[in-house]
């Protein structure tokens, strides 16, 4: 089932990998443009939403795996998606095969992302990290030389266009095969491959080192790819690798990009202070002008080039700011806790929840943000402590939404 091509927006993804989507406003459910595919669960949908089938019905026998990994278009017309099992045309079978599910004409048809891959002993999980928003790239390891440069038998990471048969451009390939058992095994979930939009940038964090420059000390990396270079973001402009922290490699692109939509500007947590206290720094990397330390406190007397903590990362689509939280330690001089946006434009720091803070100045809410828009005006987080009078617990947290430009807070 599928809704009419004229409405594309994605609004919301449930089991089986079935869409709902919007129908025309109306108060009457015979008059919904959706009504013939309203029955059952579907009819207690709101808003003349119906259910559309992505996943062909017959996967051979096997079905979808690890649904909180599925990669949807903005637009909502193709979803990658994981299945144990051969169908659509798949080259390789893994544990989780990578499949693209795209709307058409005819409706819904599926294909196999993955490349030819050589499964060692053991198995991979996946081999296939990402797709590009109009859903025509996807970026993939592979074991094989399939294309100029690439090694055989090593590690290979590529971008695989999906509109031609077999065609593969390689990002990097080194002779130790760990790289790709690192990443497509149960390793990788602490590695992390992500890019922008059209996947003409990546951003890669990597313990084998993935450059000569780059020792093999067991220390996590992270790489900017960008006009067919690969370059070390996570050194300091004194030539120092900082300990990138593995809980930013594992991210998920589904909930903030990397990577700047012009792929110049990347971001990580690196590690500080004793390990028993788990700190992290939180660094931008900026091609061609170097790296620099986000999380830094700006409160007046406060040596401002000592690593402070942070969380909850949400940059722009355009990469000139930068929203986070951090709770050990106030980052500005008003109020005890917040949210703060750093800016690239003058390297200053804002609390938004400075005109909202409690009288205590916020002790005890600990704001942990959830989202935010692209355009970076709209933020939502919750707190466990109510921030404006009249506030409504919910399972006991309080959900906010942050208009950063109006200054109103809902």
């Amino acid at each position: 089932m599928r809704q009419p091509r004229k409405m594309r927006a994605a609004l919301a993804a449930a089991a089986a990998l079935g869409f709902a989507y919007p129908g025309a406003a109306t108060a009457v459910a015979d008059d919904c443009t959706n009504a013939q595919y309203r029955t059952g669960a579907a009819a207690q949908l709101p808003d003349c939403r119906a259910w559309e089938q992505v996943s062909p019905v017959d996967k051979g026998g096997n079905d979808i795996m690890n649904t909180s990994a599925v990669v949807t278009s903005p637009d909502g017309d193709r979803s990658m998606f994981y299945a144990a099992g051969l169908f659509a045309g798949a080259e390789t079978v893994t544990y989780e095969t990578t499949y693209l599910g795209g709307r058409g004409a005819a409706g819904w048809t599926t294909r196999g992302v993955d490349g030819p891959l050589a499964i060692a002993p053991g198995f991979s999980i996946k081999s296939t990290y990402g797709l590009s928003d109009d859903g025509t790239k996807a970026v993939m390891s592979s074991t094989q030389a399939l294309s100029p440069g690439a090694i055989e038998g090593g590690s290979n990471l590529y971008i695989r266009d999906l509109t031609k048969p077999s065609s593969f451009r390689l990002v990097v390939a080194i002779e130790s095969k760990l790289f790709h058992e690192r990443l497509a095994d149960f390793g990788g979930q602490f590695r992390y491959v992500g890019g922008n939009a059209d996947l003409s940038a990546l951003t890669v964090v990597s313990e084998t080192p993935l450059l000569d420059s780059v020792p093999d000390d067991g220390r996590l990396t992270t790489y900017l790819w960008r006009d067919g270079e690969l370059t070390v973001a996570s050194r300091t402009t004194e030539g120092d690798l900082l300990d990138v922290s593995n809980r930013l490699a594992n991210t998920t692109p589904r909930r903030w990009r990397p990577l700047s939509e012009d792929g110049t500007r990347t971001w990580f947590y690196a590690s500080f202070g004793p390990s028993n206290e788990g700190q992290r720094a939180l660094y931008q990397h900026v091609a061609g002008e170097g790296t620099r330390l986000i999380s830094r406190s700006h409160r007046t007397g406060d040596d401002q080039t000592v690593q402070r903590g942070a969380a909850d990362v949400f940059a722009s689509a355009d990469g000139r700011s930068v929203t986070f939280t951090s709770s050990r330690l106030p980052l500005t001089n008003d109020g005890l806790f917040g949210i703060y946006r750093w800016s690239a434009d003058d390297d200053s720091l804002v609390n938004l929840l400075a005109p909202f803070d409690p009288d205590d100045g916020g002790s005890g809410f600990g704001p942990t943000l959830l989202g935010q828009s692209p355009d970076a005006r709209y933020i939502w987080f919750y707190t466990f402590r109510p921030i404006v009078a009249g506030s409504v617990a919910g399972g006991g947290i309080y959900l906010y939404a942050l208009d950063t430009q109006a200054g109103a807070l809902h």
